[in-house]
Formats: structure tokens, sequence, C-alpha cells
């Protein structure tokens, strides 16, 4: 008998199909994935003036403001509360008639060409954008079971709210251009990039910069688990993200298209590509005990130095991190791990130079707390301790980046090359034998439970059914070159022994290139991806191998496969080609943003004098976090008497950095109906001393805070307000 499982039905996929399956993977699932990474653990007018430039010196012990009427808007703070789905399909642009041609005029010029480069030389240019997400969203990466009196607001759904920003989400983009060909490196605040983001964004740069980028625009999430849920417009992502909220998406995908459009835009500047490969085994650890002791250390550093001796103009990581610091109960909203090692690397190479982390494979590695290696601090800890913890996994990351800086290999001039291909992602373009594997839509939480390591071996045929539609059907896979150096892509979370199989295969496909680099989660998401022995040992890894033990080795031939053509643009496929379906709006539910109360108002200062150590608490009255994500600067008095941004390592010290906490409630509360106002008070928590050693390690001197924000007004209108602490001298008193 053949015991093949019958193939798709044709015609769309039906997105109402019976919830059963749905129910029992929701809670099936939860409970599992709770456990992923190991960490699961329970200016209002008629406020007293003030100089536009801040020099004032208020003496009076109470904190000033203004309406700040200089301060421009935030242009991604535009309300979409009124944008509807059909909307936002009627400004999608029309197709011609491929056939018969389009006999619409030539369109417009685009509203910001692109840099036109006056040479061959490799050139690069820099951009990023924090992405406007509200305070209050719920994160992505854990299954989420929070109890009935967790932290709720309008910007979740079943997941909870996050009450504390530790780094605010964004998106950096490195564009390296050389002649007519050019690549687009991207690195984002998610958990993962589903296939709707890239061709979004893709979409929005076509149609800005009149740019086709699809094929050499890798987008890749750094896999922090505390960052911005509700992006995934897929019938799984309310497992791990929460639902999604079309609104969401569209502020997360028009910062991405920002970023690019504006790394397009600008003047890329000649430059020379260093590339080093070193070893660090302090920063994570073996997390899966099912495939053996296998781990590997190297982190891949490439830095994009001006031609003309000017300095560096970025640092890319690429390391095997992943981003469960944190646990979603603590309701933090950030980058976690990788976060921390673009901050820390950054403060410590010379001149600043922003830093670009990559994940690799990821998949069966975990976060190490190396704050053992820096010894006894007397400072005291961080609120949470996860902090400390974070600053030292960063730290170990800069120890390594300045060990290698000074033996970097160079390449003057080096040649740029990339290539893309979407193959399709069924079980029959695995290729399946009847009885094999018999899930035709796609299966999870394979094993039951059970592990090789366990007392309970797994049922690796046990495994809950998924509908077709769920996982993505088609991935878009990438490779690329810098001369001798190459990377490429999987859409998923690589497991080590997979990767290290991928990077093998892909040298002997391309001779020329003696160093690869493997660029995971990037482009779309399929769940983990490892060898079918790997699989077979069970535990929680294979239960999110959607399409089974031989998911991994597709993937990973195709992505050789492609990756084959940088030397041989013939070189066959091991798949035959698919297209990514175009982008379509989801659901949204509006959310107009609430009225705020005496925006710019101080309710708590800093006190004239406090001892270094001492951490601030400085509070005031908002606006409601649609509209108001402050941007809170720690400024120092110097000699002259002038208060200026405090700066260390090469970055101000505002609330992007790891000293500088926001937290923000409202007055009532997000579960009490308003009266058609709220307060919302939001609060600054600065470290003014932090154990692990970092440039400017303690606060002393004379310093203070300047906060600007947007508010909606009672008549409904957006509004700037500024204000002021007043100065607080930090004595030089130690522990």
């Amino acid at each position: 008998m053949d015991r093949r499982p019958p193939a798709r039905p044709p015609g769309p996929v039906p997105q109402d199909r019976t919830r059963a399956s749905w129910i029992g993977a929701l809670i099936l699932a939860l409970g599992l994935m709770a456990h992923c990474g190991g960490t699961g653990r329970p200016g209002e007018t008629g406020l007293p003036d003030v100089p536009p430039d801040g020099h004032d010196d208020p003496a009076d012990g109470q904190g000033t403001s203004d309406p700040a009427e200089d301060h421009p808007a935030d242009p991604a703070a535009s309300d979409l509360a009124d944008v509807t789905t059909e909307d936002l399909a009627a400004n999608e642009p029309e197709q011609g008639d491929t056939e018969t041609g389009d006999p619409r005029p030539d369109p417009p010029p685009p509203p910001d060409p692109p840099f036109t480069p006056p040479d061959d030389h490799l050139r690069a240019a820099y951009a990023t954008r924090d992405l406007p997400v509200p305070l209050g969203i719920s994160t992505g990466g854990y299954g989420q079971t929070p109890p009935p009196d967790a932290p709720r607001s309008p910007f979740q759904d079943v997941f909870q709210a996050t009450t504390t920003l530790v780094h605010p989400p964004r998106v950096q983009v490195m564009h390296l251009l050389k002649g007519d060909r050019r690549l687009l490196l991207a690195t984002v605040d998610l958990v993962a990039v589903f296939r709707t983001i890239h061709t979004r964004v893709v979409d929005l740069v076509r149609q800005r910069t009149g740019i086709d980028c699809g094929d050499v625009l890798v987008i890749a999430a750094n896999h922090s688990h505390v960052a911005p849920a509700r992006v995934f417009d897929t019938p799984l992502g309310p497992l791990f993200s929460d639902s999604y909220e079309e609104q969401v998406f569209q502020r997360v995908t028009g910062a991405i298209a920002d970023a690019v459009v504006e790394a397009l835009a600008a003047e890329a500047v000649p430059v020379r590509f260093g590339h080093a490969v070193r070893e660090n085994g302090a920063m994570h650890v073996d997390r899966r005990c099912e495939n053996g002791p296998l781990r590997d250390d190297r982190m891949h550093l490439w830095r994009l130095d001006r031609a003309d001796g000017g300095g560096t103009i970025g640092l890319l990581v690429n390391y095997a991190l992943h981003g469960t610091v944190f646990g979603w109960q603590q309701g933090v909203l950030g980058g976690d791990a990788p976060r921390a090692v673009e901050q820390k690397v950054q403060e410590v190479i010379p001149g600043g130079a922003p830093v670009m982390f990559f994940q690799s494979w990821t998949g069966d590695v975990g976060p190490a707390d190396p704050r053992g290696d820096f010894g006894d601090s007397p400072w005291p800890e961080a609120p949470f301790p996860e902090l400390d913890r974070l600053e030292a996994i960063g730290r170990s990351a800069a120890v390594t980046v300045i060990e290698a800086w000074e033996a970097f290999t160079w390449e003057e001039d080096p040649d740029l090359r990339v290539v893309a291909a979407v193959a399709p992602m069924t079980w029959e373009a695995i290729g399946y034998a009847p009885g094999e594997w018999d899930h035709p839509a796609g299966a999870m939480l394979c094993g039951g439970g059970g592990s090789a390591c366990g007392p309970v071996p797994p049922a690796m045929d046990s495994c809950l059914d998924l509908d077709f539609g769920w996982i993505p059907d088609t991935v878009r896979l990438a490779a690329f070159r810098l001369g001798p150096v190459g990377g490429v892509t999987l859409p998923g979370e690589p497991h080590t022994a997979l990767g290290l199989d991928l990077l093998q295969r892909v040298s002997a496909a391309v001779p020329g290139i003696g160093t690869w680099a493997l660029f995971g989660y990037a482009q779309d998401y399929v769940g983990y991806l490892m060898t079918p022995d790997d699989w077979a040992g069970g535990g929680y890894e294979p239960g999110m191998a959607f399409l089974g033990p031989r998911q991994g080795e597709h993937l990973r031939d195709a992505a050789a496969s492609v990756a084959a053509r940088l030397e041989d643009p013939l070189a066959p496929l091991a798949f035959d080609p698919a297209s990514i379906p175009p982008w379509t709006p989801g659901a949204s539910r509006p959310y107009l943003p609430s009225a705020s109360i005496d925006p710019g108002s101080v309710l708590e200062d800093l006190p004239p004098m406090a001892a270094t150590g001492t951490p601030w608490t400085f509070r005031w009255l908002g606006g409601d976090p649609w509209v108001d994500r402050p941007e809170v600067v720690v400024e120092w008095r110097s000699s002259d008497g002038i208060f200026r941004p405090l700066e260390a390592g090469g970055r101000v010290v505002d609330q992007r950095d790891y000293r500088v906490l926001l937290q923000v409630a409202p007055d009532p509360p997000w579960t009490e109906k308003s009266p058609g106002q709220r307060a919302f008070h939001w609060t600054a928590q600065v470290r003014t001393a932090v154990r692990i050693p970092a440039p400017v390690q303690t606060l002393e001197g004379v310093f203070r805070l300047s906060v600007a924000g947007h508010a909606v007004l009672p008549d409904g209108t957006e509004a700037p307000y500024r204000l002021w602490s007043s100065p607080i001298t930090m004595s030089a008193d130690r522990p």
C-alpha cells in the first residue's frame, strides 16, 4: 500500500480552519517554549521658559520645562490609528501588465534617489533607526502564560505587557557598493524575521528609490527574546510572538525601510575591508545535551575602514549567542545579549564606530554568565541582575575584539558579489519517502517531550500536525562575498553541527573564498535546523523543527547550491526555483492615543547631592507611549559652566545606553477606563556606577537630565515637550 500522504489541496489556503489542533498546539507549545534558552524564570504651554540650549543652572531645587517648539516632531511617531487595511492596500502601486506593456506614462523620479558612485571602488554607508514601538508592547521569543495580575496595555493581547525599556529596539543597515553591485546587510532587534517583513521592506524601498533590493537585502534578526512582538502574520505567530497587529508591523517595517533608504541615499565613501576570526568560549554554553558536547567558539569580525585613513565606519560581529538572558516575566523590552555585545564593543573600539551583531549557529547554544571573569566590584548591583550579566557578556566580546584590532587581514579593494534564490519549503520538496515522516503540512512537538538525555525516551513518531499555510512554503536564501571572505544565510535557528557542515560544503563549492560565516535567522523563519541524528535525540528543539528531521539538510543543500553561484553563475541549484508571495495587509485593531495631563511637568526631581554609586530617579508627566518615546540624556557641567551631553566610549549616555532605564505607568492604569485623559508617569533610572569595566565607569561632578518627548493634548493635537532636572553634584566617595 502506498502510505504517501495526500498532496496539498489546490487553491488558496483557508484562514478559518478548525481550531482543535491550534488549541492543542498552543497549550502544549507554551509549556515548552517557556524554556527556550533555559532562562524562563518565574511640555505644556505656560510652563516656565528655559533657553533652548539648556545652559541655565536652576538653583531652586525644581526641574524646569518648556514646550520646546524648536524640537522637531519624530516622523516615525505619526498616528496610524485611522489607517485601515483598505487604505494600505489602496496605497500599493498597481502592477503593469507584463505581457502587453504598461500604458501609463513613465513614473516620476523616486523621492529618495540613491547615491551614484563615481568609480568602482568598494564603498560603504551606514544608517540606523529606532523601531517606533511603544513601551507596553508584548515581547516575542518565549511562549507565555501570564498570570491574571500580569501587566496589561493596549499594545499587547495574550502575552504580558512590557514595563521597562532596557534598549530601544532598533535596526542597523550597512550599504556596501561597488560600481553597479550592492549588498545591504541589516540587523534588527526581533526574535525572528518572517518573509512578510522582508517583502514589505523591499516594496517600500522600491517605491521611494526605484531600486528593487529583494536579492541584495539581507535582513537578520538578532534573536532577542525580549524584542517587540506582534509582527508575524502567520497562524504560528501567536505561539511565540503574541497576536499579529498591522499597525505595529507597519511601524517596524517602515523604520527598517527608512534605514535602508537612508543608507542607499547617503554618500558611500571608499573603504577597505578587514577581516579576522577569533575564539571566545566565555560568552556562550552548549545548551543541548542530545547532540553531544559540540560547540564552536569562533567569532567572525568584519571591519570597514575609510580608505583615506579617516577611521572605522562599522564593525560586524558574527557569533552564536542566544538572546535569552532576560525572561519574559521581568517585563523588559530590549536587545538582550546581542545588543549588549554591540554596546560594549562600540565603547572600546577607536572612534566608537557602530557595531552590528549577526547570529550564526545559535540553535543549540545559550548565553553564559562571565561576570566572575571581571572580579569583585565595590559598586551596587544593577536593578536587574541580568543587566550586569549582559554587560559582562558584552565586555568579554570587547576584550576579544580589542585583542584582534591590530591583527586584521586587509583587502584594499575586494570584489563584491551577491547571489540569491527562493527555494521551496514543503514536504514534497524535501523529498520524504512514503511512510518516512507522514506530516505533509508540517508538525510540531515531535517527541512527546522525551529526550535521549532523560528518563523518558523520545517518541519521535508522536507529533502534532499543523495545517497547510501555517509555515512558509518558500524561503529566500542568499550568499555574498567580499574578496576572500563569504557569508551564507539560513532562515531559522541552525544548530552547530549543521552550520559547520554547511560551511564545509560552501568552502568546497567556492574555492576562491577561504573564510565563511553563517548568518542565521535571516530573511524568514522555519524553526530549528539540525541533522536527522540530532533530531532523533528529542528534546525541545526538534519539536520546533516544523518540517521534521530532514528540513535542516534540505536547507543546508539549498543554501550551498546558491552559494556555488558566487563562483559559477550557472551552477545548478539543488531545488526548483520558487517565488515569495506578495505582501498583503493584515488584521488591525486601531488605537487612538490618549490625551495627556500636564505633559512636561516634573513629579520627582533629582536631589542636589549624592554619593557616586547612588542611582538617580527622575519622574515626570509625559505622553502616551504610542507617541512618546522620550529622549533622556545625561548632561555634565564642564569647566565653563555649560551643560553638555555626557559621552562614554564615543557614545552619548542616553536612554539607549545601558546605564539608563525608562518606565511608564498611566493613571488611571490601562486596566481601568479613562475619563478622557490620562496622566502618564514616566520614570528614568540612571546608574551612576557600573560593576563591569567601562569608560566612565562612575559619575563624578555636576550633572542633570534633559528630557524631550511628545504628547497628545486635550484638543487632539500632538505636541513636543521638553524639561530638565535640577543639577546634582556627585561626590567622589567610594564604598
